[in-house]
């Protein structure tokens, strides 16, 4: 019952926090002058080839962060590749949605995969 409980209290913070992301956005006076037919014709004009070499590029470096992790912490403890890579992907995920305030969702997240110190 208790680990129930947890689930929908992140799931309601969760709400919250995408409540005041729109919240936010829409109040903010740079949002009021979007024009959201501008944005569609780019992405149907975009070209397909240089979308997919600019993922591959992003993820690569998620990559290359998971290895310089994975390096820094080897005197603590090995860690998988996998784990660190989420942890990066998360990570920056998480900065990007909300801002610096993302920074507090990563720290959790490493000890719940591998039994760190």
């Amino acid at each position: 019952m208790k680990k129930n409980w947890g689930r929908w209290v992140w799931l309601a913070a969760g709400a919250v926090v995408i409540v005041l992301i729109f919240y936010n956005l829409s109040r903010n006076p740079e949002w009021s002058n979007f024009r959201w037919h501008r944005l569609w014709f780019s992405i149907v004009g975009a070209r397909l080839d240089y979308l997919f070499m600019s993922v591959i590029l992003v993820y690569a470096t998620f990559f290359v962060r998971a290895i310089r992790w994975r390096f820094f912490m080897a005197p603590i403890k090995r860690a998988s590749l996998w784990v660190l890579f989420v942890g990066q992907v998360l990570g920056f995920s998480s900065i990007f949605l909300v801002g610096r305030p993302g920074n507090w969702f990563v720290p959790p997240i490493l000890p719940r995969k591998r039994a760190f110190p």
